[in-house]
């Protein structure tokens, strides 16, 4: 038996045999492509846990298939957002930041709506001023 271990956006990158305790690591750029010497794997989920297509080379994401080694989507976003100047380019992943952001399903992902919170909040709650 052999367990999956994945990344903080479900990328797999860890393979671990049960019996022996043996792990393989499996290195990818930030758009998912491989880095280095690719590792035999026993599963076909890859980058952000989509389903990889050993024929084509590209990697199924719900709505779309992105290409790893040109780290865009092969086909424009079918969700488009004229008042977000970041979402003219309907072909780019992640707002090209993909260790930041994810889209996992292909169309315009939650998290890219809600930039990710820095520094500390403004106040506390409970707390008066």
């Amino acid at each position: 038996m052999k367990l999956i271990a994945a990344d903080h956006q479900g990328t797999e990158t860890a393979m671990i045999d049960a019996s022996s305790g043996a792990i393989t690591r499996r290195r990818t750029t930030p758009f998912g492509g491989p880095r280095g010497a690719a590792p035999t794997w026993i599963a076909d989920k890859g980058f952000v846990g989509g389903t990889q297509d050993t024929t084509t080379g590209l990697t199924h994401l719900g709505a779309r298939e992105c290409d790893p080694q040109l780290g865009r989507f092969i086909s424009p976003d079918p969700v488009f957002v004229a008042t977000d100047p970041s979402r003219f380019n309907a072909y780019q992943y992640g707002r090209n930041n993909p260790a930041t952001y994810s889209d996992p399903t292909g169309p315009q992902a939650p998290d890219l709506r809600c930039p990710p919170k820095r520094g500390r909040p403004r106040h506390r709650a409970g707390r008066r001023r």
